[in-house]
C-alpha cells in the first residue's frame, strides 16, 4: 500500500500505522545498504509513505536525494510528487519582496519537476501516468502564481500563456478526468488576468450545464462569472446567474464544511447585482429591486450570522434602505420649495418629508447598532465599522 499513494487501499482506517512501518522499515534498507542497486527505489517508496502521511518536508528532503538518472520505471513519478510536495510546502508569506522571492523561487523548482514528468510521458494519453492531468493543473498553477507576482508586462503574459496552454492540454487529451473542470475554471482566470472577460465568460458559462456543474469547483465558476458579468455592467444577467447557482448549489454547500463558506459569499454577491440593478438606469431608482437586495443582505445576516460577509451585508443593508429614502426627502424638498405648488401637492409632499426623515433617521439609529455589535466582534477601525458610522 505504501508504493503509490493513490492505491485505493489508502482509504483504511489503519492506512497511517500502515504507512508508518513502511517508513521505518525503508529506513532500515538505506541504513544498512546505502549502495545497494535498490536503494533509489527504497528511498522513493519511502518518499511516498511520508507523503501519504502528510509530511511533505521529509518527503521532499527524500525525493530530492534521488539521482535523476533513477526516476525511470516506478521512480518516473518522482519529480510529479517532488513538485507536488514543494506547493504543499512552500511559504505563503508574500508581504515583502524577500518573501515573495522565496515563494517565486519554490514555483520555479516545481515548474522544472512538473516540466520534466510531462515531458516524460509524451503525447499519447492513454499510455500516460495517471497523475498526468494533475501534474498539467499544477503546472499551470504555477505559472499562474509567478505571474502573479510579476510586474513586467512581457514576462507576466509569458507565464499566463504558459498557465493557459497547461491548461488547455487537460482539456484537449484528458477531458473526462476530475482534473477537467478545475482546469477550465483556472484557464477561464488566466483570460481575465490576460484582459479577454468574453472569453473568461464563455468559460466559466461552461459550468452552467453538466458535466462541469457537477464539479466541486462550479459554485465559484458561477461566481467569477457574475462578477464578470457586473464589471461589463449587466448586474441583470450577473442576478440571474447567482439566482440559478443558488438554486442549484446551496443545499450541497451547506452539507460540505470544506465549500460551506461559498453560500453566504454568492448570496452576498446576488444581492450586490439587484442593489446594482436597481440602480442602472440613472433616471429612475427601481425601488422593488432594490428592497430585493435588502432582503438578501437581511437574510444573509440571520443565515450566516458568523460568516465574514455578515458585517457587510448589514452595512449594504442600511445603504440599501437609505438609497431609498434619500431621494424621497430631496423629492420633496423640491415640492415644498416651489412657490406654484398646489396645496394637495404641499400635503402630499409634505407627508413624504416626514416619511422619508422618519426612515432615515432610523437607518442612521440602525448604522449606529450596527457599528456596535462590529466593534463587539473586533471589527473596530475595520472598514465596515468606519463606513458604518
Amino acid at each position: 500500500a505504501a508504493i503509490e499513494p493513490t492505491n485505493p487501499a489508502s482509504k483504511n482506517p489503519e492506512i497511517a500505522k500502515w504507512f508508518g512501518e513502511a517508513v521505518k522499515r525503508y529506513q532500515v534498507v538505506l541504513d544498512k545498504f546505502p549502495e545497494f542497486s535498490y536503494t533509489p527505489l527504497a528511498r522513493g517508496r519511502q518518499a511516498l509513505a511520508q507523503y501519504r502521511l502528510g509530511d511533505y518536508p521529509t518527503a521532499l528532503k527524500q525525493l530530492s536525494a534521488i539521482p535523476a538518472g533513477d526516476c525511470t520505471g516506478e521512480l518516473a513519478v518522482v519529480p510529479y510528487y517532488h513538485a507536488d510536495c514543494l506547493l504543499r510546502s512552500m511559504p505563503t508569506d508574500t508581504s515583502d519582496a524577500l518573501a515573495a522571492g522565496r515563494q517565486i523561487e519554490v514555483l520555479m523548482a516545481a515548474i522544472k519537476s512538473l516540466e520534466t514528468f510531462v515531458s516524460g510521458q509524451g503525447n499519447e494519453p492513454a499510455k500516460a501516468a495517471p497523475q498526468t492531468p494533475d501534474a498539467l493543473l499544477k503546472l499551470g498553477y504555477s505559472h499562474q502564481r509567478v505571474a502573479v507576482q510579476i510586474a513586467e508586462p512581457q514576462e507576466r503574459t509569458l507565464r499566463l500563456t504558459s498557465a493557459r496552454q497547461a491548461f488547455e492540454r487537460v482539456a484537449a487529451q484528458y477531458p473526462a478526468t476530475p482534473q477537467a473542470p478545475f482546469a477550465a475554471f483556472e484557464r477561464a482566470n488566466c483570460l481575465v488576468d490576460m484582459n479577454d472577460p468574453n472569453g473568461a465568460i464563455n468559460e466559466f458559462a461552461k459550468f452552467k450545464a453538466d458535466p462541469f456543474r457537477q464539479s466541486p469547483v462550479a459554485p465559484l465558476a458561477y461566481l467569477r462569472l457574475a462578477t464578470l458579468l457586473r464589471s461589463q455592467n449587466k448586474p441583470a444577467e450577473a442576478a440571474a446567474a447567482l439566482q440559478e447557482g443558488r438554486t442549484h448549489f446551496e443545499a450541497s454547500l451547506a452539507a460540505d464544511p470544506a465549500r460551506a463558506g461559498w453560500a453566504p459569499l454568492m448570496q452576498y454577491h446576488h444581492g450586490m447585482a439587484l442593489k446594482e440593478l436597481a440602480k442602472k438606469d440613472p433616471a429612475k431608482l427601481d425601488v422593488a429591486k432594490l428592497t430585493e437586495a435588502r432582503a438578501q443582505f437581511d437574510g444573509l445576516k440571520q443565515k450566516f450570522p458568523n460568516s465574514p460577509e455578515a458585517p457587510d451585508a448589514a452595512w449594504r443593508s442600511g445603504q440599501c434602505r437609505r438609497e431609498e429614502h434619500a431621494p424621497r426627502l430631496a423629492a420633496a424638498r423640491l415640492v415644498l420649495a416651489r412657490t406654484d405648488a398646489k396645496p394637495e401637492e404641499i400635503a402630499a409632499a409634505t407627508t413624504q418629508l416626514q416619511d422619508a426623515v422618519k426612515q432615515l433617521t432610523e437607518t442612521a439609529q440602525y448604522f449606529v447598532a450596527q457599528a456596535a455589535q462590529a466593534a463587539q466582534q473586533k471589527l473596530a477601525g475595520a472598514d465596515v465599522h468606519q463606513q458604518m458610522l
